[in-house]
């Protein structure tokens, strides 16, 4: 019986998901991938936001964990990265360069496929956002490759558009493989020149 109200207490403590709370983490979130692509250490992100090292990890390794945290909890870690409070709040669309993974190779493969794709239906951003319920700033930035859109928005604008993922993938695979064959012969020829 004991138990039983315990893990009541548990569910009632645990913040409920709220989309703007989820804008804010993803704020953060694409923050902190930013500073340990640039070759920060998981420990010294930590260090920096008031957090353990584990926390850093989980955050990192999982596509949500910390969307459920406090707003205040945010507002704090939002400071010790430096990032502006007005980013974490999403007036209607998101900033692509606030709440975005940089770009890839690859994504910006996939952005040219997906692109295409779009054009030869004649769907345009608005078409994808309205089917999508997405911002159509941020359609824009993933079908632009200026961000590396996350798995579950690959798959809305894969699905909006048309097209299976796979083929995609596919196909920005061997986009890049061209790329990279074109690159490779530039480079010979202007040797042998």
């Amino acid at each position: 019986m004991a138990q039983d109200i315990a893990k009541k207490d548990k569910k009632t403590r645990m913040a409920k998901y709220d989309p703007e709370n989820a804008h804010a983490w993803n704020v953060i979130l694409a923050e902190v991938r930013k500073l340990k692509a640039g070759g920060q250490r998981q420990h010294e992100i930590a260090k920096t936001m008031g957090v353990n090292r584990d926390t850093v990890s989980r955050w990192l390794s999982e596509e949500r964990g910390g969307e459920r945290t406090t707003f205040g909890a945010m507002l704090r870690y939002a400071d010790a990265l430096g990032i502006p409070y007005n980013n974490l709040l999403a007036k209607g669309e998101l900033k692509p360069e606030a709440a975005a993974v940089p770009a890839t190779q690859f994504s910006k493969a996939v952005a040219k496929v997906l692109e295409g794709f779009a054009q030869d239906d004649d769907t345009t951003v608005t078409d994808i956002a309205k089917q999508t319920g997405l911002p159509a700033v941020e359609v824009n930035a993933a079908l632009a490759g200026d961000t590396q859109p996350s798995l579950e928005l690959f798959h809305q604008l894969c699905k909006a558009i048309g097209v299976k993922d796979t083929i995609v993938l596919n196909r920005a695979e061997k986009l890049i493989e061209e790329e990279e064959k074109d690159t490779t012969a530039s480079a010979a020829a202007t040797r042998s020149a």
